[in-house]
């Protein structure tokens, strides 16, 4: 980017383009003050374009309440999958620098996740924040890496589920509340839905229950017939 002569100078003494302040750190061209002004003239506009309908980066509207354009979603899925793509095989495609996790290694790019990134992925989306990773971790670890109903072992990337012990969806209050989750397989977080432990074990029970009756019917029918 061409600078006028007063800015160009102020860089080459090693200031800020539009202050006279001193540059710090890695900055190239502005100083912190500047560059927190821009950040915050940035998040402006774009709330602003958010809150009118339209895509934060170019403008223009969007559909389904997105925050960005199918134009601007395009290049930047285009650009992720580039970026993921330039990977070299056996590596996480999300930090670049540690190794994937063995199962996930002939997985889709984007899946491509060391354990670190597969729980801070797993934190944000269940608990709102990546920071609860480490969380996640010691859960797992506490269950011994088995389901908390059924046992079975819990495999990143292949079998796990994080279950909200109480539903988020009958307890809201409970949706971000790190006490409130447990790790299961899968199959298990699909049998229990909505339900709460106490409902759910109790159907299990049932089910249960009802298997060995039609077992001891179909059996004593057996008997008989011979």
């Amino acid at each position: 980017m061409a600078y006028g002569k007063k800015q160009q100078d102020r860089i080459d003494k090693g200031l800020c383009r539009n202050c006279d302040t001193p540059r710090s750190g890695t900055a190239k061209v502005y100083c912190p003050g500047c560059i927190e002004k821009a950040k915050n003239h940035i998040d402006v506009r774009r709330s602003k374009l958010r809150d009118s309908g339209l895509c934060i980066d170019c403008g223009k509207e969007t559909k389904d309440d997105r925050v960005h354009c199918e134009t601007c979603l395009t290049t930047k899925r285009e650009h992720r999958t580039n970026w993921k793509a330039q990977v070299p095989r056996g590596f996480c495609t999300r930090c670049k620098k540690n190794k994937c996790l063995p199962q996930l290694i002939d997985a889709k790019l984007y899946m491509r996740s060391c354990q670190e990134c597969y729980l801070r992925h797993a934190a944000s989306a269940q608990l709102g924040s990546s920071k609860h990773y480490h969380a996640l971790l010691s859960k797992l670890e506490r269950q011994q890496w088995k389901c908390a109903y059924s046992g079975d072992e819990i495999i990143l990337g292949v079998n796990d589920s994080i279950d909200h012990i109480y539903p988020k969806s009958r307890y809201p209050d409970r949706s971000l509340d790190i006490t409130n989750i447990q790790w299961v397989t899968r199959v298990i977080n699909r049998m229990k839905d909505n339900l709460t432990p106490e409902e759910f074990l109790d159907m299990a029970s049932r089910i249960y229950s009802l298997s060995l009756s039609s077992s001891s019917g179909t059996s004593t029918s057996t008997k008989s017939l011979s």
